[in-house]
């Protein structure tokens, strides 16, 4: 939800909104959004000292975990959670911009002016 959207088309297909997480790991390095993690190499590389996250801006959101199962007969072992918490806790975001949900159906979607 950092960079997109939050997920309207996992809510209109079945999935289960599961977390929200303020964003830590997407990251703004010379203009490139780029994921931390320590597999990607061109960013990280422990064996040579390089690390260019340090000093990288953190892309301001949230990260939101949706799960859908497959398989019926398993269960959902954590809590699932209403997807009004999107908005609760300022989450919400379409085409990269700050929207909440109740403001989408409250507003034409054409009219939300959207940063490029």
């Amino acid at each position: 939800a950092c960079v997109c959207g939050d997920g309207t088309i996992y809510r209109a297909s079945g999935f289960f909104l599961t977390n929200v997480l303020k964003n830590q790991s997407l990251r703004e390095i010379n203009g490139k959004l780029v994921a931390k993690n320590y597999t990607n190499k061109k960013y990280y590389d422990k064996s040579k000292g390089i690390n260019l996250f340090d000093g990288s801006k953190i892309v301001e959101g949230y990260q939101l975990r949706y799960i859908y199962l497959i398989d019926k007969t398993c269960k959902i072992t954590v809590p699932i959670l209403p997807f009004s918490k999107i908005d609760e806790i300022g989450a919400g975001m379409y085409k990269g911009k700050k929207v909440s949900l109740k403001e989408r159906k409250t507003t034409s979607v054409d009219s939300v002016k959207v940063a490029h």
